[in-house]
């Protein structure tokens, strides 16, 4: 049975047990069962698969959170960094393409043994938040130009030190 931990949560409590599970700028060890969570961009949107798509190759955007399970993700600790899996679909975030360049749009596409869809962690805002760098191309998950736009697509970027690049991980099962 799942639970909805309280989403007024602090982030503090958040980040401190992702930080417990993982070591900074490191996945989750292989041996850790998966946790599901639903991860929050500075404007506490969701990070959603659009349209609860089943599809590779769908958009994973931001969203109001709905509690869908198209927004809850998991960890899987794999050689570079960790996969996020889609709890709904079992696909991963992956870069479109396996683009190396900056702007690349964020898909999901069927986890493989591959750089493009591992992401390492780095602890950010005095810890509560983190940014997601891809194991491929050292580049940062990031919300184009910082909108709070309901829909709009992520991508990868390089990292700037700005809180479009932070992501907060509230547990959910």
């Amino acid at each position: 049975m799942r639970r909805l931990i309280h989403h007024h949560a602090p982030k503090l409590a958040a980040a401190t047990a992702i930080s417990a599970a993982l070591a900074v700028g490191t996945a989750l060890p292989a041996h850790a069962s998966p946790t599901v969570y639903r991860i929050t961009t500075v404007a506490s949107l969701a990070i959603d698969v659009a349209g609860a798509s089943t599809d590779s190759g769908a958009s994973v955007i931001q969203w109001p959170i709905n509690n869908g399970q198209n927004q809850e993700w998991t960890l899987v600790g794999k050689t570079y960094g960790s996969w996020l899996v889609n709890y709904s679909t079992g696909k991963c975030l992956s870069v479109a393409g396996a683009s190396t360049e900056a702007g690349a749009p964020l898909v999901q596409y069927p986890c493989g043994d591959v750089a493009y869809e591992e992401w390492t962690w780095e602890p950010v805002n005095s810890g509560t938040a983190y940014l997601l760098r891809n194991a491929n191309s050292h580049q940062v998950i990031d919300v184009p130009g910082g909108t709070g736009n309901w829909g709009t697509q992520l991508e990868q970027w390089p990292s700037n030190g700005n809180p479009n690049q932070y992501f907060w991980f509230y547990g959910v099962a």
